[in-house]
């Protein structure tokens, strides 16, 4: 976790989300917020992510593209 955020309740919810699971961004609404995000490694978004990386370039403000869902 961001060193900017402090955990007051259980967070074990988290870890039981899909393979990324972020807050929106309030500035941003098809961004999300990377102060506290869930991820599970995957080959498959791995992959995604390299591939994107080479079509679009930069993943700055962009991640949201990527997983939509």
């Amino acid at each position: 976790m961001w060193n900017k955020r402090q955990v007051l309740t259980n967070i074990d919810e988290l870890f039981e989300r899909d393979e990324l699971s972020a807050a929106p961004d309030v500035g941003w609404p098809d961004c999300f917020n990377s102060g506290v995000f869930v991820f599970r490694p995957s080959n498959d978004t791995y992959a995604s992510l390299l591939q994107f990386a080479v079509t679009v370039g930069s993943f700055d403000g962009k991640l949201g593209d990527v997983f939509v869902d």
